[in-house]
């Protein structure tokens, strides 16, 4: 079986495509750790306590797209730590 040069250019541009999303990935991680390390200077310098908790929950969904068929999903939301700090302000992480 042969390949024709469409075939070729679409593995290429596929190639291409993973390779120029390294990056992105890479900021991402580095931005996450950049923001953990930021809040736990921030805990530390502002004396937060853990004051409360909430659970994570998913939930279904359902809604009627426009050409009128039953749309079915799912929604999450994640779970959360209320810290209490010594500005009065509670944040949730």
């Amino acid at each position: 079986m042969t390949t024709t040069w469409i075939e070729k250019l679409c593995w290429v541009l596929l190639a291409v495509a993973l390779v120029a999303c390294i990056p992105l990935v890479v900021w991402a991680i580095r931005q996450d750790r950049s923001d953990h390390q930021a809040w736990e200077a921030f805990k530390v310098a502002h004396n937060c306590k853990v004051t409360s908790r909430t659970g994570g929950s998913v939930m279904p969904t359902f809604g009627i797209d426009t050409s009128g068929r039953a749309i079915y999903g799912m929604t999450t939301t994640p779970s959360k730590t209320g810290w209490t700090c010594d500005d009065g302000v509670t944040y949730y992480k």
